[in-house]
């Protein structure tokens, strides 16, 4: 497989399989969250200004109790845990997808691996 010839190549179909398998758990209110992706070699990462604070799963607000802050004004956890709405989403949801489908990607990324 042409894809996966290089180490660089190998790695950003892991991703990409990975983001197959993980984006099932990403919170999803409007999809912002789930679509402003940047998908890697061994990297993927959720773009979106607030993508911390969900997967935290922890209200953050500034100094005057605000949840959005202007760029560069810093954020405090407050203990209050965030609701998600859509079942099956939320908080660490890189972990939940990992004790779910890890064995898969792995036996995936093999399988892609053994065609070269």
């Amino acid at each position: 497989n042409s894809r996966v010839q290089n180490d660089r190549g190998l790695w950003t179909y892991a991703a990409e399989k990975w983001y197959e398998l993980y984006k099932q758990y990403v919170p999803f209110r409007e999809g912002v969250l789930y679509n402003t992706v940047s998908i890697t070699p061994k990297q993927i990462e959720h773009t979106a200004p607030y993508a911390h604070y969900q997967y935290v799963g922890e209200l953050y607000l500034t100094a005057d109790g605000r949840s959005w802050a202007n760029r560069g004004e810093k954020k405090y956890p407050t203990g209050t845990e965030l609701k998600y709405h859509t079942p099956g989403t939320g908080k660490r949801c890189f972990e939940t997808a990992k004790e779910n489908h890890g064995k898969q990607w792995i036996d995936l990324v093999k399988r892609e691996v053994g065609k070269g």
